[in-house]
């Protein structure tokens, strides 16, 4: 999974509170909270695969290339399951 890349659901509405990004999915109505981490990762799964993103984690926070990857997978796969993202498909 990590060398899929994702792109928010095209319904999505976003708020930006600085330091916290709401994420409302109209479908259903759900409110969903990223922090200063979760932004990043949030911004940073967009463009690049998520591997790219776990890189990028390890180069802004003291962790772990294991942690990191831990902590990419665990998101993507909230926001995958509540409909926030879907995973792009690159055709070759």
């Amino acid at each position: 999974m990590l060398e899929h890349t994702f792109t928010p659901h095209p319904d999505l509405i976003e708020t930006d509170l600085e330091q916290e990004l709401l994420l409302l999915n109209p479908n259903d109505q759900q409110i969903f909270s990223l922090n200063e981490t979760g932004l990043m990762i949030w911004r940073a799964i967009q463009n690049n695969t998520l591997e790219h993103v776990a890189d990028q984690l390890v180069e802004h926070y003291e962790v772990t290339l294991e942690e990191a990857k831990a902590d990419v997978l665990a998101l993507v796969t909230q926001l995958y399951n509540k409909g926030l993202i879907q995973r792009v498909i690159h055709h070759a």
